[in-house]
């Protein structure tokens, strides 16, 4: 979509982070209109300046190019056809049956585009969003990200955009699963925005998909959050969990040709991405998947710990409605609080408690696994905590886990 028009950011950016599209369902049967977008986007960044003129074309009736506040490249934006998203394809990633509709009948098309910070891809992509949510004035049933390959529906991007705190990396890329010869091709859309390579398991049984998904976007996570290979490509991922990264290039002749992913599979996929691999072999990194489905302990950069915090606290409104609303109907309530490890105040040990009850300012929970550095808890416990403790959620439903990011659908419905 818009390759055309693309070419404008090709010219200034060679090197670095892929442009970041994203395309907005229009739910009006004309065409978004040029004069009522700029209006929109005005009313709330003010005044905004033209970055350059782009020519409108048949399929893109009218095109241009804006210096944004909180973003640090021009934003593009655009309308085109609906094109390419065909009806089944909408209804594969829509639930909700009021946006599935709109969706599907939706024309027309709002494209935002812009290269992302380096230094902070999941903050920029936040902007980008609130861009796009504030240019369709007339709703978003749904948006095409054009990185990840993916459809989000209008309510999930409403959320993320309204949010004052930024989305977590996981946000910028989406892990697809491709079956092959001898298991699954898992390989991952959306980390070139953020100036990374894509991520690729290659022949993984059928039987590991879940915990090799896990790996694949821990490792993902750990390099959007400032992580770094060594010389030798190994990237340490927690405790005992570590995988080599390879170039698919360097990689893929060194494998089967016949395996899941291998080179008799590609076809036009290409190899500018990075394998993981065993720390030492040239194969699927089998341990580091067996030891994604125990209790494993995975390291966080201080960034995404403090992000996560203030967004938990952030959303706590929606946990304490629902804990409320839900607490005696067979849902259950998990909080994560941080504690001072004994033997080095410099560093937290996280704990994962149900809650039992909850009060202004306060958490009583009951202790779900044995702490290892807190000798005042134990397992099973109950006590009250201060709610400063808390750094993470999750709210456990019989459809299924929600934590803040994903949780204020549960409020609409």
């Amino acid at each position: 979509m818009m390759e055309h028009e693309r070419e404008s950011h090709e010219e200034t950016e060679q090197e670095g982070p892929e442009p970041c599209a994203l395309l907005g369902l229009w739910p009006e049967p004309e065409c978004p209109n040029e004069e009522e977008v700029r209006s929109a986007l005005e009313a709330v960044y003010g005044s905004i300046q033209e970055a350059h003129e782009l020519e409108g074309t048949t399929e893109s009736p009218w095109c241009k190019a804006f210096e944004i506040p909180g973003l640090s490249a021009p934003v593009m934006v655009w309308t085109e056809e609906r094109g390419d998203l065909s009806d089944a394809f909408v209804e594969s990633w829509i639930d909700d049956e009021s946006e599935r509709k709109t969706a599907s009948n939706c024309r027309w098309l709002l494209g935002v585009e812009t290269v992302l910070d380096a230094q902070g891809p999941a903050r920029s992509y936040h902007q980008l969003l609130r861009v796009l949510v504030t240019a369709c004035v007339p709703g978003l049933p749904a948006v095409y990200d054009d990185g990840a390959l993916c459809l989000l529906p209008g309510r999930r991007v409403r959320d993320m955009a309204s949010a004052s705190v930024a989305p977590r990396s996981s946000a910028l890329f989406a892990i697809h699963t491709l079956p092959g010869r001898g298991g699954n091709w898992i390989h991952t859309h959306g980390l070139s925005r953020a100036g990374i390579p894509e991520l690729e398991l290659l022949c993984v049984p059928a039987d590991d998909q879940g915990e090799a998904t896990d790996l694949l976007e821990a490792a993902a996570d750990a390099l959007l959050n400032g992580a770094e290979p060594t010389n030798e490509g190994l990237l340490q991922l927690g405790d005992e969990v570590a995988v080599r990264l390879m170039g698919a290039a360097e990689a893929l002749p060194l494998l089967a040709e016949d395996c899941a992913g291998g080179l008799k599979d590609r076809g036009e996929h290409p190899t500018n991405s990075w394998v993981l691999l065993d720390p030492d072999s040239v194969g699927t990194p089998r341990t580091a998947i067996s030891r994604m489905a125990s209790d494993v302990v995975l390291y966080k950069s201080a960034d995404e710990t403090k992000r996560q915090k203030e967004f938990s606290h952030h959303r706590f409104g929606v946990f304490g409605q629902l804990f409320a609303l839900r607490r005696n109907i067979g849902w259950q309530f998990h909080v994560k609080l941080a504690f001072e490890r004994a033997s080095s105040h410099e560093f937290s040990e996280y704990l994962w408690f149900e809650a039992l009850e909850l009060k202004p300012g306060w958490i009583r929970g009951k202790l779900l696994s044995a702490p290892r550095d807190v000798p005042a808890l134990v397992a099973g416990s109950e006590s009250w905590q201060p709610l400063e403790r808390l750094t993470d959620w999750i709210i456990v439903t019989p459809e299924g886990s929600y934590d803040p990011e994903t949780s204020a659908s549960l409020l609409e419905d």
